[in-house]
């Protein structure tokens, strides 16, 4: 083989080779923003479930104030009833 035409080919071999190694970093590089980029996506999805989880358990413990505070009015005005009935009954 000419001298000459070898070196050419080992140069265009050399080149993809380093063209090769070039684009694997280039990959590497975007998995590891891509992964990134996922963790912090969890960590949102769980810092957003918590804070939906904390609004649900304070939302029922307003339901729960408010039944108690209803149930609360109904007796005090069955009670007013009973007793305005005891007195037209003298």
């Amino acid at each position: 083989m000419d001298p000459q035409l070898k070196l050419i080919l080992d140069e265009i071999h050399l080149s993809k080779v380093e063209f090769g190694r070039q684009s694997d970093d280039h990959e590497a590089q975007w998995e590891r923003r891509f992964s990134d980029l996922d963790k912090d996506r969890i960590a949102r999805d769980q810092a957003v479930d918590a804070r939906f989880d904390l609004l649900e358990a304070a939302c029922g413990e307003l339901q729960q104030l408010r039944v108690e505070h209803d149930l609360d009015e109904r007796d005090a005005r069955i009670t007013a009833l009973e007793a305005a009935v005891t007195d037209l009954g003298r």
